[in-house]
């Protein structure tokens, strides 16, 4: 161990230190984006569908 204390880093799908930058631009988007715009990000990203159902694996219920 060395003196600058524990490094963590995080693998997979899970949030790290490489990842900091896309998630401030990621952020700074959704602050400005309309709210039209941040529904289609959803929809983009398989979240909902255009009628704002969420989608499997978030919806309680498979879409119909």
């Amino acid at each position: 161990m060395n003196d600058d204390g524990p490094v963590f880093y995080f693998h997979g799908a899970a949030y790290g230190p490489e990842d900091a930058e896309g998630h401030r631009k990621m952020m700074e988007y959704l602050r400005t984006a309309s709210k039209e715009e941040r529904f289609a990000t959803l929809v983009n990203a398989g979240i909902c569908d255009e009628r704002g159902k969420l989608l499997p694996p978030y919806a309680d219920e498979p879409a119909v």
